[in-house]
C-alpha cells in the first residue's frame, strides 16, 4: 500500500500491535494529533445546530450538511424599492352618487338594445332566455348572449349567475343605476298628456328606483315569484295578440296609502288597448303561498276601488280596470276553484279573471264594456254610494245607514259629483200655517 493512501488512524493500530512491557505507561502526547477537518467535510459534531431542529444530522451519505443547504440559508435582505407616487385621487362619496344617478343624454344606439334595457327597466330582473324570447326574438340565443355581453360593456346591465347543483348556471340580467335613471326619464317624457301619465306619475317615485343587489352563491327568496310573473307579462307581450300599451312587474308599484284609502299593490300592471280605448288590468300571481285571509283582504281593497270608478278615474286614470290572476304550484286547479269561490264571497267575480300557469298558455280576457251599476244615497254625507258598498266611500257609515229606498241605474265611466246640493234629493217642505187663534 501507498503511504499516501494510509488511514489516517494507522499510527494507533501500529501503537496497539508494538511489543511493549506491561508495565510501561504510553504517554499520549508523544502521539500524532488529529488533523481538523474542514467545515464542507462530512464532519460530526456534538453540539446541535439550532438551524437542525434539534435533531442529529443523519450520515447517510449526503456530503453537505444541512446547515449549508439554500434551505437553510438565511435569505439576503434588500431594501423594498420605493412605491411609485400616484397622482390618482379617491373622489368623494357626493360625486361618486352624482356621477352614478347622472341621467345620460341617450340611451344604447342599437334600437333593439334600447328596446332590451326598457325592459330590463320595468321588469327588474329576466334572465337571459327570457330576454331572448321577448326582444332577440328574431335571432338565436347567441346572438342575444353577444348582445347582452355589450350592454354590460357599456354599463348599462349587470349579470348574475344562478347557483346550481349541476350543469352550467342560468345567467340573469339586471339594469344598473344608469339604465334607471334613463329608463325613469324615457317613461316620464313619454306618456306625458296621455291616457297613461296619471298612472305612470303615480308609480314612479321622485329618483329613480335602487337596482337590486345580487350575492354571488346567493338564491334570492323572491327570484321565483319574480320570474313566473314575468313569464305572465311575457305572454301578455308575446302571445296573447293584444296592443300592450304599458306592461311594468314593479314591486310595491304604489304608495301604500292615498289620503285615507289603502293602494292595491298588484304585482304587476299591464294596460291594453282595444278599439282605440286603453284599459287598465292589475294582475296578480299566486304560488299558494298566501293564506286566504290575505288573498281576501287584496279582493276588498280591489273592491273599494271599483266601487268608487270618479275616485279610481282622478287616481289612476282610469274608472275601471281587471284583475286578471295566474296560479302556479302542484295544486294549481285545486287553488283556482278555491280563488274563485272567495272571490264570489267578496263581490269581485263580475272583474276578475283565473287562469293556469304555464309556458305557453295564452291570455285572454273577455270583453271590456262599461257594467251599469245602482247607487244609493248616503244618510249621513248624502254622498252617492254604490249599492253592492259595504261603507259609504266618504264618511265611513255601515250599509244599515244607507238610503236603500231611492236607487238610480247609471253607468261607471261618467264622473260623479260628490256634493250634497247635487245629490241630495229634493224634498219640498210643506207651507207653514200660521198658528190659530186659541178659542174664547
Amino acid at each position: 500500500m501507498s503511504p499516501d493512501l494510509a488511514r489516517p488512524h494507522d499510527e494507533f493500530t501500529a501503537a496497539a500491535d508494538a511489543p511493549a512491557d506491561a508495565d510501561a505507561v504510553v504517554d499520549l502526547r508523544a502521539l500524532p494529533q488529529r488533523a481538523e477537518l474542514p467545515p464542507d467535510m462530512n464532519s460530526q459534531r456534538l453540539d446541535l445546530l439550532p438551524d437542525d431542529g434539534g435533531e442529529r444530522p443523519s450520515g447517510d451519505g449526503y456530503t453537505y450538511r444541512r446547515e449549508y443547504s439554500p434551505r437553510y440559508m438565511r435569505p439576503e435582505t434588500h431594501e423594498p424599492s420605493p412605491e411609485p407616487v400616484s397622482h390618482y385621487r379617491e373622489p368623494p362619496p357626493k360625486e361618486v352618487a352624482a356621477s352614478e344617478t347622472e341621467v345620460p343624454s341617450a340611451g344604447p344606439e342599437v334600437p333593439r338594445d334600447a328596446v332590451a334595457v326598457m325592459h330590463l327597466v320595468k321588469m327588474r330582473v329576466l334572465s337571459y332566455d327570457q330576454l331572448s324570447r321577448l326582444t332577440y326574438f328574431h335571432g338565436n340565443k347567441t346572438v342575444a348572449r353577444r348582445r347582452l355581453r355589450r350592454l354590460q360593456q357599456l354599463g348599462w346591465i349587470r349579470t348574475w349567475d344562478r347557483p346550481t347543483a349541476r350543469g352550467a348556471p342560468p345567467r340573469y340580467a339586471y339594469p344598473t343605476r344608469k339604465a334607471l335613471a334613463w329608463g325613469h326619464t324615457v317613461m316620464r317624457t313619454s306618456t306625458e298628456e296621455t291616457p297613461l301619465g296619471p298612472l305612470v306619475n303615480l308609480m314612479l317615485p321622485a329618483t329613480p328606483r335602487q337596482p337590486w343587489k345580487f350575492e354571488p352563491g346567493t338564491m334570492p327568496l323572491f327570484l321565483a315569484h319574480t320570474e313566473e310573473a314575468n313569464e305572465a307579462l311575457i305572454g301578455w307581450l308575446r302571445r296573447s295578440g293584444e296592443r300592450v300599451l304599458w306592461a311594468s312587474s314593479w314591486d310595491c308599484p304604489f304608495p301604500e296609502h292615498i289620503e285615507w284609502r289603502t293602494m292595491p299593490q298588484p304585482d304587476y300592471v299591464l294596460v291594453i288597448d282595444r278599439g282605440g280605448v286603453p284599459h287598465l288590468v292589475f294582475g296578480e300571481h299566486d304560488r299558494g303561498t298566501e293564506g286566504r285571509e290575505v288573498v281576501a283582504r287584496k279582493f276588498r281593497t280591489y273592491r273599494t276601488w271599483i266601487e268608487t270608478p270618479e275616485i279610481a278615474h282622478r287616481t289612476f286614470g282610469f274608472a275601471a280596470f281587471h284583475v286578471f290572476v295566474t296560479v302556479s304550484g302542484e295544486r294549481a286547479e285545486r287553488r283556482i276553484d278555491r280563488l274563485a269561490q272567495l272571490a264570489r264571497e267578496e263581490g269581485v267575480e263580475s272583474f276578475t279573471r283565473f287562469m293556469l300557469a304555464a309556458p305557453d298558455a295564452v291570455p285572454t280576457l273577455p270583453t271590456l264594456t262599461p257594467a251599469t251599476m245602482d247607487f244609493t244615497h248616503c244618510r249621513l254625507c248624502q254622498t252617492r254610494v254604490p249599492l253592492s258598498a259595504e261603507a259609504c266611500p266618504s264618511c265611513g257609515a255601515p250599509t244599515h245607514q244607507l238610503a236603500r229606498e231611492d236607487l238610480t241605474a247609471e253607468l261607471s265611466p261618467p264622473s260623479i259629483a260628490y256634493a250634497a246640493e247635487f245629490d241630495a234629493p229634493e224634498i219640498e217642505q210643506p207651507a207653514s200655517e200660521p198658528p190659530g187663534h186659541p178659542p174664547s
